[in-house]
């Protein structure tokens, strides 16, 4: 099939002269990104002014495009030698003279993740995206002082969740909760292009993680742990003040340990639009071990260039489907527990 694209936001000119084309998306705390090559052969091709938007499809003559997102210029670079070209870099966080970006002090009281995303998100004119596995989580009080998207980064760490800018949504969601699926097969048959860097490695040696926290009403010290208890268990450091936030914590750092146990270095696959970061990768065809894991997709690169459409993934084993049926599992209190009575500050 043909590749095809359209981008909107630079001239018929510039579309004309594209050499590349690259669209990134990421789960990692990256901001997804594009990057285009232009022939600037004769410098008649207007250069974008940082700022300006760049909408961006992808795909093939025969099928259609499909949308690859919206990005704001960010950097122009360019290379004068025996081929003059200028690349422009372009970032899908719009943040640029928005409040998100912002230092400010301020606390929240009695707010969910949900709640607060989407009074965040609506500052900048984004619509908030949460996962119902934690848009309920409750907050007692957080104190702020620190831009809003540094907040977010923060408590996404802490619930082992990533945030995301795809287009005009603010996504916060499970790194462990696929947002869809996609099947990547190798097979008699199939189109050449197809090759796959995985490894896998010895099961998280910790078959638990315990998180301490400390009961005012009651005086008392307990434990919540995520996985089983033994003696390969893993103690946090820190006390944490309640019991909700000792589980979100034990459980989000087990999750981490169980992903850490198989990465996909680099899928390469003929262009597939379709696949995005975020989702859930099943193989079929490859190596029947890599084949038995469920993959979650941690980065994508979308390519159209001189060597046609192509489509890179890296990706870690899901933690719900670990190596040696190790998983993220639910959190028990050890020594009795307490009522659950709302988050305190972070």
């Amino acid at each position: 099939m043909r590749p095809d694209f359209n981008i909107s936001g630079l001239s018929a000119a510039a579309n004309d002269r594209l050499l590349s084309l690259t669209v990134t998306e990421s789960t990692q705390g990256k901001s997804d990104s594009a990057t285009f090559t232009l022939d600037d052969r004769d410098y008649l091709i207007e250069v974008p002014k940082k700022g300006q938007i760049i909408t961006v499809m992808i795909g093939y003559k025969e099928t259609g495009l499909s949308p690859a997102g919206e990005y704001m210029v960010d950097q122009i670079r360019h290379k004068d030698a025996q081929a003059a070209t200028f690349e422009i870099t372009a970032n899908a966080q719009k943040h640029r003279g928005q409040p998100i970006k912002v230092r400010k002090d301020t606390f929240h009281d009695e707010i969910t993740i949900g709640a607060l995303v989407a009074k965040i998100a609506a500052k900048s004119g984004y619509t908030p995206k949460v996962d119902p596995e934690i848009a309920g989580f409750f907050y007692n009080h957080i104190d702020q002082n620190e831009a809003d998207a540094h907040l977010l980064q923060k408590l996404s760490v802490f619930h082992d969740c990533y945030v995301k800018f795809e287009n005009n949504t603010l996504i916060f969601w499970k790194r462990d909760n696929a947002l869809g699926a996609v099947t990547v097969a190798r097979g008699a048959g199939n189109p050449t292009g197809v090759s796959l860097t995985a490894s896998v490695h010895c099961r998280n040696e910790y078959e638990g993680v315990a998180a301490n926290w400390h009961n005012l009403d009651s005086g008392e010290t307990y434990r919540e742990i995520a996985g089983t208890e033994s003696k390969m268990m893993k103690i946090l450091p820190r006390s944490y003040s309640n019991k909700a936030e000792a589980a979100a914590a034990a459980k989000a750092e087990f999750s981490r340990l169980n992903r850490g146990t198989g990465t996909i270095e680099s899928l390469s696959i003929p262009g597939d639009p379709s696949i995005r970061a975020g989702r859930k990768l099943l193989l079929t065809g490859f190596r029947p071990e890599f084949c038995a894991l469920e993959w979650m997709i941690t980065e994508v690169s979308h390519n159209i260039g001189g060597g046609g459409f192509q489509t890179t993934v890296k990706a870690e084993v899901s933690a719900s489907k670990a190596i040696d049926g190790g998983g993220g599992g639910e959190t028990t209190t050890q020594a009795g527990g307490a009522g659950f009575g709302g988050l305190g500050g972070i």
